[in-house]
């Protein structure tokens, strides 16, 4: 019996995630086009005295088409869809671990915020940075190489190769930065995410040997409800490490409606009027 219910569970796992990245890789490319689209209309729409500005270059603009319309799509896509899964995964986790035995099920609740941390901790490690410096970074480094393209022969002319090539490290020293510091850090958390489970784990088991000596559970809940709380546990975590990009969502959407919310004193998309 147990057989036949593991295969069917797989089954069905198989068919839940296929259709779940598909849905919200669909919304989430939907998202990513609509913006993009609105963005480049917006930009094409702007005062030439627009493009004077040293944030609005067309490199920043290239590279912000690109970076902060992925960013936004983070907030809608499969990332979406992961952290539904695995806020699902930290309710059915708790009440599945006070239906086996409340009693462990509340000792095992003063143990819970660090499985979330080790499970916070893990997820962080496989993310990439989406602090708000990198990525001005990376827009002020890819308009310095989309203008010296657009102006090559008067690079060629001046000689200027030497003098743009520091430029540009030195708008990429941000990140290097940033990335050797990222490095301990992610080091660091990884570390610790590894070490918390088996020590709460045999904290878990201790507390629920206690449980077993007095009679008040049986070892098979016992070992049920350290399962459930840790599948919880590790769900909560993994929702909570979402956390940086719906920050970086958040700032995209920011920089995006900056351009779309500015209105252009001379429209060209706007057919009111009489010739």
């Amino acid at each position: 019996l147990y057989v036949i219910l593991f295969v069917v569970l797989g089954v069905c796992t198989v068919v839940v995630y296929v259709w779940q990245y598909y849905l919200f890789g669909l919304a989430g490319e939907n998202l990513t086009l609509r913006v993009r689209t609105g963005l480049f209309k917006a930009i094409l729409k702007m005062p030439i005295f627009f493009f004077d500005k040293e944030e609005n270059r067309s490199g920043a603009l290239v590279t912000m088409l690109e970076t902060q319309a992925a960013a936004v799509k983070n907030a809608s896509g499969p990332v979406l869809g992961t952290a539904f899964q695995s806020a699902s995964s930290l309710l059915i986790g708790v009440v599945l671990s006070f239906i086996f035995s409340w009693r462990m099920a509340l000792a095992l609740m003063a143990l819970f915020p660090f499985f979330v941390l080790g499970g916070a901790a893990e997820t962080a490690f496989y993310q990439g940075s989406s602090e708000e410096a990198v990525t001005k970074a990376y827009q002020e480094s890819g308009s310095i190489v989309s203008e010296s393209i657009g102006n090559i022969r008067t690079i060629y002319s001046f000689s200027s190769q030497d003098f743009l090539i520091n430029m540009y490290g030195q708008k990429l020293d941000i990140p290097l930065q940033q990335g050797r510091r990222k490095g301990h850090v992610k080091g660091a958390s990884f570390g610790f995410s590894q070490f918390v489970p088996n020590v709460l784990n045999a904290v878990a088991f201790l507390i629920g040997a206690a449980f077993v000596k007095e009679d008040l559970l049986t070892f098979k809940d016992m070992t049920a409800v350290v399962f459930c709380v840790t599948f919880g546990a590790y769900g909560g975590g993994q929702a909570a490490a979402f956390a940086p990009d719906a920050t970086a969502a958040a700032q995209g959407c920011r920089n995006v409606f900056r351009v779309l919310d500015r209105a252009s004193e001379v429209d060209p998309f706007d057919k009111s009027g009489t010739v």
